[in-house]
């Protein structure tokens, strides 16, 4: 993120995107109210879309040289398409990589509530609130590490980080 906010133009292309986003969650949020079951099926359709298509927003901004938002969703949308594969999977990896932090916090704050009482509750609830929000923001910050590190490879067939000396054929070998 510190990067986008540096990037000339980086910060208010992401703000405005951002704007569309609310502006179009609005809209889908009434159809829901209006129209039930169809507008909330409307609106889920239109979610998996958009959060798909999105995927690789930042780091879009972050490599490319772009503030045109149509064509940073562009960019985004084509390289998800090619590599939905490996989008599912550090997606879900990083997910659960963080997920057993998430939920001894969740674990610790339900004791808390419903077992103790007093500092002790307190202590425990405190520190399981803790670990829910380090969890969160830790699979958020890896989540985009892990898409950067992807966008690179995707487009520039550039290895980052610890993948640099791992070619990604020698991870499943032929078995024949």
């Amino acid at each position: 993120m510190r990067r986008v906010c540096e990037r000339p133009g980086g910060t208010p292309c992401y703000r405005c995107l951002g704007a569309h986003l609310r502006d179009a969650g609005t809209v889908l949020y009434i159809l829901d109210d209006k129209f039930g079951f169809l507008g909330s099926a409307a609106r889920l359709v239109f979610d998996l879309a958009w959060s798909l298509l999105t995927f690789f927003v930042v780091p879009v901004i972050i490599v490319e040289d772009t503030t045109n938002i149509r064509s940073i969703l562009q960019e985004s949308g084509a390289t998800f398409k090619e590599t939905w594969g490996e989008s599912v999977t550090a997606s879900l990896s990083v997910s659960l990589v963080t997920l057993p932090v998430v939920l001894v916090g969740v674990a610790c704050l339900a004791s808390a509530y419903l077992t103790l009482t007093g500092p002790t509750a307190w202590l425990l609830g405190s520190i399981g609130l803790l670990a829910v929000v380090i969890g969160i923001v830790a699979s958020q910050v890896l989540g985009m590490v892990a898409r950067v590190a992807l966008y690179e490879y995707a487009t520039k067939d550039h290895r980052v980080g610890p993948f640099e000396r791992r070619d990604p054929s020698d991870i499943f070998p032929d078995s024949s």
